[in-house]
């Protein structure tokens, strides 16, 4: 029975010990970037982007030597957001598209906070950013320093948490329709 015990344990563990790794997504860092914080994804605007597989999210990026460079689709109408920083909302600088009680769409920079909370961030380094509802999907583009308001920097270094998170029809703040996260780093080509 041991025996048998140890094989079952040597076949289950190197599914259990990749089980909880994250694929890492790589923006590149290009000499200087051509995108334009208009809330539109224009074709080529970016140079790399994927689908996140549990979300439907996708995310355009590049940056360059100073600057993140973002655009977020949604595959519903209601808010979007990108944290960076942190693998959960606690600490994460996030960029949250959504409707304000005025009825306009608006991207703010947040800071999360513990107990699943986050508010706007009182000195935000947020440089530019739209948000509105494209083709059917909610939308946001923004520029963002590779120095985050957490503290935290976007380098080359190492990987950075992040995370992502929409709601698939209320436009205003509420708890999130779908989330995700994994691991970036910036690189010097795709």
């Amino acid at each position: 029975m041991k025996i048998i015990n140890a094989l079952l344990l040597l076949l289950l563990a190197p599914g259990l010990l990749f089980a909880g790794q994250k694929e890492v997504q790589k923006i590149p860092v290009v000499a200087r970037s051509e995108a334009k914080i208009d809330g539109v994804i224009a074709k080529g605007e970016y140079q790399a982007y994927f689908t996140d597989a549990k979300t439907g999210i996708t995310v355009y990026w590049q940056a360059d030597s100073a600057s993140l460079y973002c655009a977020l689709q949604s595959p519903g109408q209601g808010w979007l957001s990108i944290g960076f920083g942190s693998g959960g909302m606690n600490g994460a600088v996030m960029i949250i598209a959504h409707k304000t009680s005025g009825g306009e769409w608006a991207a703010e920079e947040h800071l999360g906070k513990a107990f699943f909370r986050h508010a706007r961030a009182e000195k935000p380094k947020l440089i530019a950013a739209r948000a509105g509802i494209i083709d059917g999907h909610t939308t946001m583009e923004f520029c963002l320093p590779l120095s985050l308001s957490n503290g935290k920097t976007l380098n080359s270094a190492g990987e950075l948490p992040y995370i992502l998170a929409y709601h698939q029809d209320k436009s205003q703040l509420s708890k999130h329709s779908k989330k995700s996260s994994g691991l970036l780093v910036l690189t010097s080509g795709q």
